[in-house]
């Protein structure tokens, strides 16, 4: 008999009410140049154009994100600096920007880690099944350990790592409750074209459907898929929530992005114009705080609305999921090759200095 949760309660955020727009994966800021391959200033008349643009959406926490970054850029009045803002994905698709970027078409580019593994695999060992235990372990590890690795894995590809951008916890929704990971066996499920999500999908024995995030809806209404995995800011955000209304909160892996620029433009900026870029940003903790705010006020509308159903794991549940994915980490490692095995190593050096840490300060 499948054993009643409780739903989850999250704190309100006032004014998280209006986000209803779709979202597609994660956060990306892209400033591009207008055209061709010149990844040097794209000047007109002593203008520094800047086109920036994102795979996202409007009334989302990552697109006021790039209002504030605007707003800021022009409250700098840094003489000739121009933005010219196509924050909806106007610019195409996570992989588009990624390879425009290193060809310098586009000059500073965001995507997801799903996005950029497909030019870093090594980034997918992040999405591991059960890696992480909280966001202060997270936000602890990506900064201390995996900041320097990835700014020089992200620099033999030509690209300038700026900073990390919060997406959370990865869940899985369903048409129908789905509470064990025994009951999704045979079940049509939609995970990314990362590898990660993909190892997960089959250590839980469901059919490994990967789509790209924008194909989601579509594969849910016309029956493709059953279940899927995403944060609950992608869910909530982009339709999903309404064709598929169960929520089990597995937090069974941490999603982020990366934000980078071409390294040869990036370098060719006078550095007064980079300071203003880089400042207009919302700082990294920043970023991070304000995206999970937003979201849990609006897992907590949702939840009262009677819209959702989020399911709680007892701690029993959350032993059996844990044990499902077991050995998924070294399939995953396998399946990657490159670095992995050393940033699975320096992951597992990271957590072990956070315990450390927290238990010399109590």
């Amino acid at each position: 008999m499948r054993r009643a949760l409780n739903p989850k309660r999250a704190a309100a955020l006032p004014g998280a009410g209006f986000l209803r727009a779709p979202l597609l994966l994660g956060a990306a800021l892209l400033l591009a140049s207008g055209c061709g391959g010149d990844a040097g200033q794209q000047e007109n008349d002593g203008q520094l154009l800047v086109v920036v643009g994102a795979a996202g959406a409007v009334n989302t926490p990552w697109h006021d994100g790039w209002k504030r970054f605007a707003r800021r850029v022009s409250e700098a009045e840094y003489p000739g600096l121009e933005l010219q803002m196509s924050v909806n994905s106007q610019l195409g698709t996570e992989e588009t920007i990624l390879t425009q970027t290193r060809r310098g078409r586009i000059q500073y580019a965001g995507t997801s880690l799903h996005g950029m593994s497909s030019t870093i695999p090594e980034l997918s060992v992040i999405l591991s099944p059960y890696l992480f235990d909280s966001y202060e372990e997270v936000d602890f590890v990506t900064d201390n350990y995996l900041t320097p690795v990835f700014t020089e894995m992200l620099a033999e590809r030509g690209l300038t790592f700026i900073q990390w951008s919060e997406v959370g916890w990865n869940h899985i929704y369903c048409r129908e409750p789905r509470l064990e990971p025994g009951e999704f066996r045979g079940v049509k499920m939609r995970a990314s074209t990362a590898i990660a999500p993909q190892v997960f999908t089959d250590a839980i024995g469901a059919d490994n459907i990967p789509l790209p995030f924008d194909e989601t809806l579509p594969a849910l209404q016309t029956g493709l898929i059953e279940c899927g995995q995403s944060g609950a800011g992608q869910y909530l955000l982009s339709g999903i929530a309404e064709e598929a209304p169960h929520y089990t909160l597995t937090r069974h892996a941490y999603d982020s992005g990366v934000q980078f620029a071409n390294s040869q433009w990036y370098d060719s900026l006078p550095e007064e114009a980079r300071q203003v870029l880089a400042s207009a940003l919302d700082g990294q903790q920043e970023n991070r705080d304000i995206v999970r705010e937003v979201i849990a006020g609006q897992e907590r509308e949702w939840e009262e609305a009677g819209r959702v159903a989020f399911y709680e794991l007892s701690e029993e549940q959350k032993v059996r999921w844990r044990e499902a994915a077991e050995g998924s980490h070294q399939k995953l490692i396998e399946r990657i090759g490159g670095r992995a095995q050393e940033i699975y190593e320096l992951i597992q050096a990271g957590k072990a200095d956070f315990a450390a840490r927290r238990e010399n300060a109590r």
